[in-house]
């Protein structure tokens, strides 16, 4: 397996991701920034995970602030964020079968 210097020119790098991709052994990791850098350009904005949330949470009633977010990534927030929904969705239900 062939590397590049660490060292190497903008040059060298692109002739390696070019010669790497001709044989097959290129794979790209791409996140949500960058579609979100893609998406950006038109008239419709790609939300930022924050933003996502934000946004479900309003249009579910669900108070955003009293959800503890400090120190919790993104992909663990939506789990608390589902879970507290989840939890207010089967008290509504308990309280409908209750009364």
């Amino acid at each position: 397996m062939s590397r590049v210097a660490d060292s190497a020119s903008r040059k060298e790098v692109l002739t390696f991701v070019a010669e790497s991709a001709s044989y097959g052994n290129l794979g790209l990791f791409v996140g949500a920034g960058f579609t979100k850098a893609v998406l950006n350009d038109n008239e419709e904005v790609a939300l930022s995970w924050g933003d996502l949330l934000q946004q479900a949470s309003d249009k579910l009633r669900v108070d955003y602030a009293k959800i503890q977010k400090e120190g919790l990534s993104y992909p663990t927030l939506l789990v608390v964020f589902v879970r507290f929904t989840l939890s207010r969705i089967e008290a509504r239900l308990l309280s409908r079968l209750v009364s």
